[in-house]
């Protein structure tokens, strides 16, 4: 089966002060920060009322790509500034596991998958297994990518992926 013929999924899974969650991204657009009226709300007093914007490209057919940018679409950007992988940026275009931090506390990590893999989220955050650093991919559904200093344990059908 070629990848132009299987649905993806977007999630952005993120962990703040009240806990862990997982985002599906099905949007074109979703602002991201501390105020009730963003699309994805934010629990952390170092978090901006409107501390970034999520906006999705479309690749192909059944593909998009996510950018995030500082602030908002209105050119206010936030107090404390994003950071992808530990460096600074206005503006980013996500790649799979890239971690997103807003402030001290809290991160994102941004995923992409083929398939229905998103309730092994569900099933790490219901165990209460921290999102940022322990991942389960169906190994049917693995997407090679280059990330530093993670380690690769196989457990059946599954691959557990530690990611520092």
């Amino acid at each position: 089966m070629s990848n132009l013929n299987q649905e993806f999924e977007y999630i952005l899974a993120i962990e703040d002060t009240k806990g862990q969650r997982i985002i599906p991204l099905n949007k074109d657009m979703y602002s991201l920060g501390r105020a009730s009226n963003n699309s994805i709300i934010v629990y952390d007093r170092q978090v901006s009322r409107y501390h970034a914007t999520l906006l999705r490209q479309k690749q192909r057919s059944n593909e998009y790509l996510f950018w995030i940018v500082d602030g908002n679409l209105k050119g206010r950007k936030s107090t404390n500034g994003i950071f992808i992988n530990g460096e600074y940026r206005t503006h980013h275009k996500l790649k799979i596991g890239d971690l997103i931090s807003f402030g001290d506390r809290t991160k994102a990590r941004y995923y992409q998958f083929s398939g229905k893999t998103v309730e092994l989220f569900k099933s790490v955050q219901n165990m209460g297994q921290s999102l940022m650093s322990k991942v389960l991919i169906q190994e049917e559904n693995y997407k090679e990518t280059k990330i530093e200093n993670y380690k690769e344990t196989r457990i059946g059908n599954y691959k557990e992926t530690m990611i520092a």
